[in-house]
C-alpha cells in the first residue's frame, strides 16, 4: 500500500495489479518536481527526458495527479499557459523548461499549435475538487482560446479544423498527406462540448450555447465528410477536403462524443474484430488488413500506445461498452506487467514503455537499428496503471460538485479503494465476502450519494452513504 497517507490506495484480488498501481505512485513522487531549491521556474511539474513543456503531454497528467487530491496540484502549470496567452487569444505549445521562454515555431507548425486539451482538463480537475471559482477564473481565457484556433485551423471555411500533419498523435504513421486529422477534429469537439458543460456550471448561457453548436457542427461534419460507409471507416482528408484511404485508430477518438449511431457502431465492431484491431494487446494503431501494419516492429505500425488505448477504453466506456473496456484495460495492463518483468536485449530487466507489442510482450522497435520507444514515460503509463486502475478496474466514479458516488462492476469481487480524496474529506469503500454473503463496506465523513450497478445481475442500488461506516448486503436489497 501507499506509504502517503494523501494517496488512495486499492483492493484487488490480484496482487500484481495493486503493486503496479503502488510502483506508479512512487514513480510519480520521484518524478515530481515541486517548488523548492531545486526548481527556480516556480512551477511544479512532471519530470520527464523532454528539455520542453509541450503542452498536451504537459497537461495529460492532469488526469491521474487529481487523484492525489493537492498532494500533486496541476494547476500551476495550467496557469502558467495562461499566463503566455497572447491578446488574440493565442495560446502557443512549446517552452523551454529551464528560461520558460517560447521556442521558435517551426516551418511544419507555425502557429506552434498543439492537440486541444485545456477545457477537458480543467473540466476534469473540476469534477475531482469541486473548484468552481476556478472555473470562473478560466471561463473566458478558454473562450478566446478556442475562439482563436478555429480561426487559425479554418472551421469558418471548411466546417473542420486544418493542421499540420506533425500534429498527428499516431508518431511514424505515414499519414499520406492527411491536412484535416480525425483524432485532432474529433478532441477539439470533445473540449468545446466540454467547455459547453462549463458554461452550464456557471450558468453562463453565451458560453453554453456559443460552444456546443460549434462542437455539434464539427462531429456532423467528421460524419458527413470522413465516414466511408462502403469500407466501414472514418478517414482523415486530404488538401481538397477527400479522404485518404489509410485506416488508423484515430477513428475511435470519435467515440469520446459518447454518441451511440452507425459510426461510433462501426468503430466498436471492428474494435472487437480480431481482424482489425482486437490483437493480443490492444490496441495497435493502424488494423491489420492496412497496408503499412508491420506486426511488432516499425514503432507505431506495429505496435500498440498506452496513451491511444486510454482514450480507446475512454471512448468505449461513454458508449456503454463496460464490460469489453474492462477486458481491454486488463489486457493491456498484463502487457505492461510482463514487459515488466521480461528482460530487453542486453538489459537485465524490462520496464514499461510508450509502445508495446500487439502479439507479444515487451516494447516494439522504432525502426530497424532497435531504437527503443520511451522508457517509463510517466504521463502516458500512469494514465492506465492509475487512472483506469481507479475507473475502469476498480470501477469507481466520483463527482463532487454532485457528492456522488457511482461504482460499476461487472460482477461482485475483492476489490475496494481506500481514502479516496472528496475535497476536505475522504471516503473509503470496498467489496467483500463473508458469513453473510457478499457485502459492500463504506466510511465517509460527509454524505454522499451512492450508485452500485452490477452488470452481470443487471442490479442498481442507490442509497446515500451517511457520515462515518456502514454496509450493504447487495442480496438483501
Amino acid at each position: 500500500m501507499s506509504k502517503d497517507p494523501t494517496i488512495p490506495t486499492i483492493r484487488h484480488f490480484n496482487p500484481d495489479l495493486v503493486d503496479l498501481y503502488d510502483k506508479s505512485w512512487a514513480w510519480v513522487q520521484k518524478a515530481w518536481l515541486p517548488l523548492g531549491r531545486n526548481n527556480q521556474i516556480g512551477i511544479p511539474y512532471l519530470q520527464t527526458e523532454e528539455t520542453v513543456f509541450d503542452y498536451f503531454y504537459s497537461i495529460i497528467p492532469t488526469l491521474f495527479l487529481t487523484y492525489s487530491g493537492d498532494h500533486y496540484d496541476p494547476t500551476l502549470l495550467l496557469d502558467f499557459y495562461y499566463s503566455k496567452q497572447e491578446g488574440n487569444g493565442a495560446i502557443r505549445s512549446h517552452y523551454d523548461r529551464t528560461t520558460l521562454e517560447h521556442l521558435d515555431s517551426t516551418k511544419d507548425n507555425p502557429e506552434d499549435l498543439s492537440v486541444s486539451f485545456f477545457a477537458s482538463a480543467e473540466l476534469n480537475i473540476y469534477n475531482r475538487t469541486g473548484n468552481k471559482k476556478r472555473l470562473k477564473e478560466v471561463a473566458q481565457k478558454l473562450k478566446d482560446y478556442y475562439d482563436w484556433l478555429l480561426d487559425i485551423c479554418g472551421w469558418h471555411d471548411y466546417g473542420l479544423l486544418k493542421t499540420p500533419e506533425c500534429l498527428s498523435l499516431l508518431g511514424n504513421v505515414d499519414r499520406k498527406n492527411a491536412k484535416f486529422l480525425i483524432e485532432f477534429n474529433c478532441l477539439t469537439a470533445i473540449n468545446l462540448k466540454d467547455l459547453s458543460t462549463i458554461g452550464d456550471i456557471l450558468n453562463d448561457m453565451p458560453l453554453k450555447m456559443h460552444a456546443k453548436p460549434i462542437s455539434d457542427s464539427i462531429l456532423c461534419a467528421v460524419r458527413d465528410r470522413m465516414w466511408n460507409q462502403k469500407d466501414g471507416y472514418l478517414y482523415d482528408l486530404d488538401e481538397n477536403m477527400n479522404q485518404v484511404h489509410n485506416p488508423h485508430i484515430g477513428e475511435a477518438f470519435y467515440l469520446l462524443a459518447n454518441e451511440l449511431n452507425h459510426v461510433s457502431l462501426g468503430i466498436i465492431k471492428k474494435l472487437k474484430d480480431p481482424a482489425y484491431f482486437n490483437t493480443y494487446n490492444v490496441f495497435p494503431t493502424l488494423p491489420k488488413n492496412s497496408s503499412q501494419f508491420k506486426a511488432n516492429k516499425n514503432g507505431y505500425c506495429g505496435g500498440c500506445s498506452s496513451l491511444l488505448t486510454y482514450i480507446v477504453i475512454k471512448g468505449l466506456e461513454g458508449c456503454g461498452e463496460f464490460i469489453f473496456a474492462s477486458e481491454c484495460t486488463l489486457r493491456h495492463l498484463f502487457t505492461m506487467l510482463e514487459s515488466f518483468a521480461t528482460p530487453v536485449g542486453d538489459e537485465p530487466t524490462g520496464d514499461l514503455w510508450e509502445l508495446y507489442k500487439n502479439e507479444s510482450d515487451g516494447p516494439v522497435p522504432l525502426d530497424a537499428n532497435g531504437t527503443l520507444p520511451r522508457r517509463r514515460y510517466l504521463p502516458s503509463a500512469c494514465l492506465i496503471t492509475i487512472s483506469l486502475m481507479i475507473e475502469t478496474v476498480i470501477g469507481l466514479e466520483v463527482c463532487i460538485p454532485q457528492k456522488t458516488v457511482k461504482w460499476t462492476m461487472e460482477n461482485y469481487s475483492e476489490i475496494g479503494i481506500c481514502n479516496f480524496p472528496l475535497k476536505k474529506n475522504s471516503v473509503s469503500i470496498k467489496c467483500v465476502q463473508n458469513l453473510r454473503g457478499w457485502e459492500i463496506q463504506m466510511e465517509s465523513e460527509k454524505l454522499y450519494y451512492f450508485t452500485l450497478i452490477n452488470i452481470s445481475e443487471n442490479k442498481v442500488h442507490n442509497l446515500p452513504i451517511p457520515s462515518g461506516r456502514c454496509s450493504l448486503l447487495p442480496e438483501k436489497v
